[in-house]
């Protein structure tokens, strides 16, 4: 079984649909946004709408961004969620809310 992380770099590099080059200012995100998802158990999320999706993950189910395209919430309350939150979440510097009230 491989860790979060290596879930999360292997999606980045293999199946993400957006193909982001290694400059570009998006990449930690979408990275920490797939890393999310597998260290908090995403795949028995109830609620996982266009999680590692080639959409923008600003459109993802539970993420919401400002209008410079940042995410700035993450509500994913009642949502099976499971496991550690990453440290990684630090570089989403406008991030100010977490929502994961319930399971």
């Amino acid at each position: 079984e491989s860790s979060p992380e290596s879930a999360a770099l292997n999606w980045l590099i293999a199946d993400d649909g957006r193909y982001l080059c290694a400059g570009d200012d998006r990449l930690m995100q979408r990275y920490v946004s797939a890393l999310f998802y597998f260290a908090a158990g995403g795949p028995a999320w109830i609620k996982a709408e266009g999680f590692l999706s080639g959409d923008d993950e600003c459109k993802w189910s539970g993420i919401d961004c400002n209008s410079s395209g940042n995410i700035e919430e993450l509500n994913l309350d009642d949502n099976n969620l499971k496991g550690t939150l990453p440290p990684e979440l630090y570089h989403l510097e406008d991030l100010t809310t977490l929502n994961f009230d319930g399971t």
